[in-house]
């Protein structure tokens, strides 16, 4: 800095005027330097200065002429501003470093077995990324495959289960047309798919099966002008005593019969009965009518089936005797020694177990009020849906999967599982895992339940120790379901839950996907049916599967369901350690891609 000479002066601007007087006294000045300064030492600012707002000072030479100036207010806030400035560019600066560094340790850590790819595959490929999760969750989680899979116009809806059912029934499809030589209940269903199958003979014999039913069944009224109503025996044609399932759904019963929905219906049934031997639309549209009448009067007195859910509405002991009393226009002991003949002798103290009683009771007045038409017209008369009819292959392996089930599981086995049982086992042993640690889950939860009283707790603990689980394809003697239907359920009458073979696939489990999507997956689906041990109907029963035993208090039970399974994989995760992420999905949790695998059951 060069030295300031007696000429040199120093201006004071402020925002009302400006000075050109010396403001340095003439005794600190000593041959052009500052007196005991260094040469490149600060101005002194003379006392007489007041301190006016906002000065600024220019060192200038020649009273101010030209010089060295310097343009901007120096405050206190220019330099803090100045200050954080400087701090955000160093911290955007490291930021951007240490995310690199991230985002390199997770690409270096990503997962890339061929489980892991797999899994990728199936929760990227669903993701609708134009949607934001925190908006629609559901939509977000599952919406690019909705626009890839849309409705087929032979389904009333579809969901990845039903596509995975799709899958399953194609595997035996294949099955059986490429196996030549299939022995036992194999080659029985064979036949059975085959004749399904053959178009030619079908068409070659018609209605005529049909018409051999209905003549079986004591004739039809519109197809023959000899059909005696009097001979019609109602309790012959009975096959369970329960409230049935209507054509549609309830609540359109309960319209006024000019609803459009139930003249397409009615038009549907006048063609049926066209097809089959009415040769007066007229008259059978009239018939029709009075079937349609008699549905609506039936739809009055069903229990919704949002009341069948307590397991006293459709649990009740009681004797033929009773049932009598209860509904007494069906002769029950005539039914009942029918059904029996050549197995056992019936008499009127025989314990049975009635569902639906206040059905029964409502029962007798409408069947009263009917003429035995009606009951033929309603045994008689079928419907099927949707806006296109199936294909022939996919209705036949339904018919023979409702038939012969059991004996199309091996072949499913077979396909399914890379020719080998042993696949399986695999599969039901890392499955039977995952129960284990979801049960424990449950049972580790109970005592942060402080609803819950002691006794109960203690119980419900006991109740989650006896459950037991099955899988694959053992047992058929106790189970409900075929070996490859995607689903599972819960026997309360054997506090067991059952997992058919069919489920324990892609997209809801593999032993080779991450543990965050197989308890995301399928893991939903054992809480899921671990929850029905003590839902309304689960909680009727005890550890034994008995019925009535009261041990559940009139405590909210909503509160437990739908825990299970994400305390079980946080569990796991703190004894395994955090699961690398995944292919395409880096920037996601383990603990995002379980939720994401819960919200992709879709």
């Amino acid at each position: 800095m060069a030295a300031y000479s007696r000429s040199d002066y120093t201006r004071a601007e402020t925002n009302d005027e400006t000075t050109n007087v010396p403001l340095l006294s003439d005794d600190l000045l000593d041959e052009g330097n500052l007196v005991g300064q260094p040469q490149d030492s600060s101005l002194i600012v003379a006392n007489d200065v007041e301190d006016r707002q906002e000065v600024r000072f220019v060192v200038s030479k020649g009273l101010g002429r030209s010089g060295i100036c310097f343009p901007f207010k120096i405050t206190k806030t220019v330099v803090l501003l100045v200050i954080i400035v400087i701090l955000m560019i160093i911290c955007a600066v490291l930021s951007a470093l240490l995310t690199r560094k991230s985002v390199t340790q997770r690409t270096d850590n990503v997962c890339v077995t061929e489980g892991c790819i797999d899994a990728s595959h199936y929760i990227f490929h669903s993701i609708d990324f134009s949607v934001d999760p925190c908006d629609d969750f559901y939509q977000y989680a599952c919406g690019r495959w909705m626009k890839k899979n849309p409705i087929p116009e032979s389904k009333s809806f579809w969901a990845k289960y039903t596509l995975l059912q799709e899958q399953n029934d194609r595997l035996v499809r294949q099955k059986l047309i490429k196996t030549k030589n299939l022995n036992g209940a194999a080659k029985k269903a064979k036949a059975f798919y085959d004749a399904c199958m053959d178009e030619a003979t079908i068409n070659t014999i018609g209605s005529k099966p049909l018409l051999k039913i209905i003549a079986d069944l004591g004739g039809w009224n519109i197809a023959s002008t000899d059909w005696n109503e009097t001979k019609f025996s109602l309790q012959e044609m009975l096959t369970a005593v329960d409230q049935s399932g209507l054509t549609l759904p309830r609540t359109l019963y309960l319209s006024n019969l000019s609803n459009p929905k139930l003249m397409a219906y009615l038009k549907y049934m006048t063609t049926v009965g066209s097809l089959l031997g009415g040769h007066d639309s007229n008259f059978t549209r009239e018939q029709m009518k009075e079937v349609l009448k008699f549905e609506m009067k039936l739809a009055k007195i069903f229990v919704p089936p949002e009341n069948r859910s307590e397991i006293d509405e459709i649990y009740n002991k009681t004797t033929v005797h009773k049932l009598k009393k209860l509904c007494d226009k069906i002769p029950w002991l005539q039914f009942f020694k029918g059904q029996f003949e050549g197995i056992t002798e019936i008499t009127e103290t025989e314990e049975l177990v009635v569902y639906a009683t206040r059905y029964l009771e409502a029962l007798s007045p409408v069947i009263n009020n009917a003429s035995n038409t009606d009951a033929d017209e309603e045994l008689t008369k079928v419907l099927t849906g949707a806006k296109k009819s199936e294909d022939l292959w996919k209705r036949c392996m339904g018919e023979a999967d409702r038939a012969i089930g059991m004996a199309l599981g091996a072949l499913f086995i077979e396909e399914a599982f890379e020719g080998s049982s042993k696949e399986l086992v695999k599969n039901m042993v890392f499955a039977t895992d995952m129960v284990d640690r979801i049960r424990a889950s449950f049972k580790k939860g109970f005592p942060d339940l402080t609803w819950m009283d002691d006794q109960t707790r203690k119980a419900a603990e006991d109740k989650m120790v006896f459950l037991g689980s099955l899988s694959t394809y053992h047992y058929e003697q106790l189970w409900f379901m075929i070996p490859s239907e995607v689903n599972a359920y819960y026997a309360p009458s054997l506090n067991q839950i059952v997992f058919p073979a069919g489920i324990l696939q892609p997209p809801y489990f593999n032993k080779k996907f991450p543990k965050a999507i197989n308890f995301g997956g399928i893991g939903a689906v054992v809480g899921h049916e671990l929850s029905h041990a003590f839902d309304n109907s689960g909680r009727m029963y005890d550890k034994y599967g008995n019925f009535g035993v009261q041990w559940w208090t009139n405590r909210s039970v909503e509160q437990y369901k739908k825990r299970g399974e994400c305390m079980a994989y946080k569990e796991w995760e703190s004894k395994n350690g955090v699961e690398p992420p995944l292919p395409l999905l880096q920037n996601m949790t383990s603990q995002q891609i379980f939720f994401l695998a819960f919200a992709q059951v879709c």
